[in-house]
Order: C-alpha cells, then structure tokens, then sequence
C-alpha cells in the first residue's frame, strides 16, 4: 500500500534486517528504513534511490506496534548506538532472534523439509542484562560520535552502561582527555592512568587509559578463570551475558572433547585474539593450536593457555593454513573469525577432501549474522550438518548480533585415526 507526493510514501514495514533498518516494499522495490517497528504503518520520505533499493526517513507515523515506546534515553537517534530502544525490551530479542534466523533462512534456502530449519526455528536465546550491562566504552573528547556523523555529543548520562560509568556521567566527573574506560571485577593496574581525581572513590576494577604506548595489562574474571589482555586492544563489554554463553555452550563442547579424546584430543583456535574461549572452553582437551596475526593479543593468548599444552602461530588464517602444523589431524575448532567472516584459505581447509583430517565438530562464534549464515552454508555444501545455533544477546537496545553455531563433520568417522 502506498501513494506518491512528490518523495513521499506511505509503507508498513515488514521485518527489521541485519543492521536494524526494517524492510518495505514499494511496487516490490525494497526500501530500507530506521527507526520503525515490524507491522508499523508510515508516511516517509526517499533519502536516497538506488537501483535494486532505496532509502526513506519516517516524516510521520501513522500506525504504531503495540511494542513500542519512548525511548529511555534522552540521547536515542542522536547518540550512533542503541538503535532499538524503540522496542521493549522482550520485543527486542524477538527481533534480533529474527534477524538471525532470517540470515541462516535465507543463505541455506531453508524450506520445511531441510534438515536444518528445526535447529535456525528453535535457536536459543543467551541473553544477560537489558540495561546497566556496558563495561567497556571508547570515548571521544568525554563523549561519543553522533549517528552517522564525526561530531561528538557530550553525554550526562547513558542507561546501558555500569554503574560505576554512569556516576562518573552524572556527576560529570569525565574530562575531555578521557579515552577508554573499563569496569572490570580484576585489580586495578597500578600504571599513571588511574591516578586522576576522576576515578578515586570508585570502586576497585575501573581502569582508565589515556591510549600511551606500550601495553596496559589488566583482567577479568569469567566463571572463576582470571582472562589477562591489553586495556586498548578488543574485549567483550557484556561480561554478565559472556558468562551465562560460556556456561550454556561448556557442556556441548566438553562432551565432543570426551569423544575425541579417543582419536588424540586436539583443539585448534582460529583467530583466537586473547584466547579468551579455548582458555574458558579447551580444558578438556589434550593439546591447543591457537592462530592469531595480532602478535600482542597472542601473547596475552599465551598466558591465558599458561597452565594449558599449547602452541602458538602469530599469523593470519590464510598463512597458517600452508604451515606443516595445518597437516596434522584436529578434533575440535574453535572459530570466531572478524566480520568478513572466515577466510577463503581457511574454509577450504576445513572442507578439505580427506575426510578423515577434518576436524569433528566445529564452534563457530560470530560477529556477523550475514557473514555466520554465509559460511553456514559452505560447510553444510561441504558435509557439515548444523546442530546447534544460539544467539548470544551481548548488545541489548542496539540490532547488533553475536551469535554461536555447532557444526558436525557427518563423513568423518571419529573412530579412525
């Protein structure tokens, strides 16, 4: 349904798609826009037009979802995140759970006879606090970008975070210079940059980094094991939701490592970054390979598996794939690839010939819902079979999507070595 003034439009939404726009259509044109509901009805304009799609801004709502409401935060629409505070807060999941299964429906051409559609129809939900759950933040001059744009918002306040960053909001105790700031259950480093004003009072396990050179070390504490890394570099900033992941996915992996232990036992961590899963997941395996290009992150890994067999190859993927080690057998991957997903190199290596050197199982962690369903989708053309996805709900109020997939090699007979 619609009509044309000049630019405008009226269209109902129909779904809300990867990166949190919903989806409409107009005369079977797809028009992609922000900040409107499955089922809403609105009057919009097309900001821009493309060949196979367009783009529209709502000029005014018409019909709204019983789901929606003012958004919490006074800084929604202009702050660039947390794109969903329109929804409530149970709805939120519905969506995000959508779009993933949306993604996997659509990349494995899933219909009610593929073997796959129970599992992607009955994904499980990991999810932790709505609110008060941020614990890592980059900021930009005291505060953050703008959607969209380079120029910064000064906040007093964000409900998505901790409570030890929203004090230092509300009581505008964050100086302009303020970089990184993480809230954390470890120690406090004992470097200059804790040693402002700003932060004394707080409780211990805030750190603040002013990005000097050099490494900052600091950890936290997930299900009783102490995960050490640089306070610049990439770290989940949903401890309370990482944890319950980790306890929902430990079980699975740790019954494929009894299994396996009969064929050798080994574990491979491919872009394993601080090798913060194989150090929570890996213990019951024999002996760990972890393979990370970023030689700092890979040294905080080697640390992390300290107390664990392991071997350590600072490279990318593609690189290590050519090395004498990727010709030895490994049971169990653990993958969690960048957004682009997982390289070129190393899926062909995993769909290699000889079945008989492909790992068991696979546990895949992604970043990307579009690129996770993509590469789902090469390893069951390849003779994976899908047996667990979940999504792990790490960013509520926000359409971003983190999610976990178990995959089976079904040709590889676990007894032959």
């Amino acid at each position: 349904m619609f009509y044309a003034i000049l630019n405008l439009v009226i269209i109902i939404a129909e779904k809300i798609v990867s990166g949190g726009d919903s989806l409409a259509k107009i005369e079977g044109k797809t028009v992609f826009v922000p900040q409107l509901l499955p089922g809403e009805k609105a009057d919009i304009e097309i900001t821009e037009s493309h060949k196979d799609y367009d783009r529209g801004s709502i000029v005014k709502l018409i019909e709204k979802s019983e789901h929606r409401r003012n958004p919490p935060c006074p800084y929604y629409g202009i702050c660039g995140g947390c794109n969903l505070q329109i929804a409530d807060d149970l709805y939120q999941k519905e969506l995000r759970l959508g779009i993933l299964q949306d993604c996997f429906r659509r990349a494995l051409r899933l219909n009610e006879k593929s073997p796959e559609t129970d599992v992607v129809y009955n994904a499980e939900v990991i999810s932790g606090k709505d609110w008060g759950y941020r614990n890592r933040f980059q900021f930009h001059a005291g505060g953050l970008k703008k959607r969209a744009q380079e120029s910064i918002i000064a906040l007093e306040d964000c409900p998505v975070a901790v409570p030890e960053v929203r004090e230092l909001l509300i009581k505008k105790k964050l100086p302009a210079s303020f970089g990184r700031l993480h809230v954390f259950n470890g120690e406090i480093s004992d470097d200059d940059a804790i040693d402002s004003d700003s932060v004394k009072g707080l409780k211990k396990g805030v750190i603040r980094d002013f990005c000097s050179d050099g490494i900052q070390e600091t950890y936290v504490e997930i299900c009783g094991e102490k995960i050490y890394f640089d306070i610049r570099g990439f770290f989940q900033s949903n401890i309370d939701a990482l944890e319950k992941a980790v306890k929902s996915i430990k079980p699975i992996v740790d019954s494929y490592a009894d299994q396996a232990k009969r064929a050798g036992g080994e574990l491979l961590d491919m872009y394993s970054g601080v090798g913060t899963l194989s150090a929570l997941l890996g213990r019951a395996f024999k002996k760990t390979t972890l393979v990370e290009h970023n030689k700092k992150a890979l040294r905080f890994a080697d640390k992390n598996l300290r107390f664990l067999p392991h071997d350590v190859f600072a490279m990318t993927g593609e690189n290590w794939v050519r090395t004498q080690a990727a010709r030895k057998k490994y049971d169990a991957v653990i993958i969690d690839p960048p957004r682009s997903g997982i390289e070129k190199p190393v899926m062909s290596w995993l769909c290699q010939p000889r079945a008989e050197l492909r790992p068991l199982v696979i546990f895949s962690v992604s970043c990307d819902p579009v690129t996770h369903a993509r590469d789902a989708a090469s390893l069951i053309a390849s003779g994976y079979e899908l047996k667990t996805l979940k999504l792990l709900d790490f960013y509520p109020q926000t359409s971003h999507i983190e999610s976990f997939a178990l995959f089976e090699c079904k040709i590889r007979d676990l007894n032959k070595k």
